[in-house]
């Protein structure tokens, strides 16, 4: 989601009372806050699944990767994060991929041929 600003030569750069940027920064606030939960969801359903990433750059951390899949445009959309511990990769390199965790706008994954690592588990209430 983006802000609209004017752009000379469109049709709205000429319209009169734009926006307030104050009011365009609360609006945009709140559609974010409302769309978070919806894109979370939407992410969530592709943790266990396989995707074929683009790698495109180092993550954070040693055996960190950052890529997109299918569902990812450049600069507007999140990233899949590859944690390749023991494969190495190289950007601009396909991966196969499995989908280890999901937040509202990144995928987690590990390359598919990677053993996972289990998850942490909770003690259960009594």
């Amino acid at each position: 989601m983006s802000r609209v600003s004017p752009e000379t030569g469109t049709p709205a750069a000429g319209l009169p009372d734009p926006v307030p940027e104050a009011e365009a920064e609360e609006r945009y606030h709140r559609l974010m806050t409302t769309q978070q939960p919806i894109s979370l969801a939407r992410n969530q359903r592709w943790v266990g699944r396989e995707l074929e990433v683009l790698v495109e750059t180092r993550g954070g951390g040693a055996g960190e990767w950052a890529g997109r899949s299918f569902r990812d445009a450049p600069v507007i959309d999140g990233s899949v994060l590859v944690e390749a511990r023991g494969t190495p990769l190289e950007p601009g390199q396909f991966a196969r991929v499995r989908v280890t965790a999901a937040g509202p706008y990144d995928l987690i994954a590990r390359p598919a041929g990677e053993a996972t690592r289990p998850q942490a588990r909770r003690p259960r209430r009594r």
